[in-house]
């Protein structure tokens, strides 16, 4: 009886025209390199593990993640008044010690607040002033276009009220936690200088109509260089300007695409602002 042929007598007869050994060789290799290439493409474009937004269905503004509701509120929003326990000269030797990043800095997109509604316009353009009087009466124009910038890019991150005095005021009730230190030091007791608001009204005036402080990009906090926060080493130092030095998140949050929302179009009424509001008036009423 005639033996039936193995499996490999059976290979060995199926000869495809232009197939050696070297072909299938080299057609292995090319499988292989693109499997690999396509795994490597597959993770370039696969989402980070960090806090990044997510585009709300219909083209709503983007939204934060679910699980930013499970991060702690320091882990956002960083007290000012967690200091290190130095005086002037430690500090500013703890803050040279910390690099600037080498990141590239990319401005903020302008902001304008069209005036059609000027109840809301004039209430975000005082709290914006007293944000840059109380915070950098003395700095150049520079450094009070900085922290008019700060502001602006909080009001439009997720981490922060939608509104110019809401971020200004924001823990202004309590004893410690305000964002803003001259909100609840008691410095607004103190009556502002005529020429010193004026000042910071311009810079906030044109901050509110599209200036744009370029120099800090999208830095969300900052402190004067003779102090020492703990979570300066968190956040990515970016430049210092007069007195101040300037940082963003670090990872997407720090980012452009972070800074989508638009302002809630409802300023608060805050009750602080009036004594100074009148402060004002009667310095402008005496010199007329």
């Amino acid at each position: 009886m005639r033996q039936a042929p193995s499996w490999r007598d059976r290979v060995r007869a199926v000869r495809l025209p232009g197939v050696t050994p070297l072909n299938l060789l080299i057609a292995g290799a090319l499988i292989v390199l693109v499997v690999t290439g396509s795994v490597l493409v597959a993770r370039s474009f696969a989402p980070d593990r960090s806090v990044h937004l997510i585009s709300a269905p219909g083209g709503a503004p983007p939204t934060p993640p679910a699980d930013l509701a499970a991060l702690a509120p320091e882990d956002f929003v960083l007290s000012p008044d967690a200091l290190r326990a130095l005086d002037a000269d430690a500090a500013r030797r703890f803050n040279q010690a910390i690099p600037f990043s080498s990141l590239p800095i990319v401005g903020a997109k302008p902001f304008i607040m069209t005036p059609d509604d000027i109840v809301q316009y004039s209430r975000a353009l005082d709290c914006l002033t007293a944000a840059v009087y109380y915070e950098a009466a003395s700095e150049a124009g520079p450094g009070q276009a900085a922290v008019a910038q700060v502001v602006l890019n909080r009001m439009r991150h997720p981490a922060y009220p939608g509104t110019v005095c809401g971020v200004v005021f924001e823990g202004a009730d309590r004893p410690t936690g305000c964002q803003f230190s001259f909100t609840c030091d008691g410095a607004m007791d103190r009556a502002p200088s005529a020429l010193g608001w004026a000042r910071a009204k311009a810079v906030a005036s044109a901050a509110l109509n599209g200036a744009v402080a370029v120099e800090v990009g999208m830095a969300t906090h900052y402190h004067t260089d003779w102090v020492a926060p703990y979570w300066a080493e968190r956040l990515v130092k970016m430049k210092q300007i007069g007195a101040h030095i300037f940082y963003r998140w670090t990872g997407s949050w720090g980012l452009p695409r972070a800074f989508v929302k638009t302002h809630s179009g409802v300023e608060p009424i805050v009750a602080k602002m009036a004594s100074v509001d009148r402060a004002v008036s009667q310095q402008f009423l005496a010199k007329t």
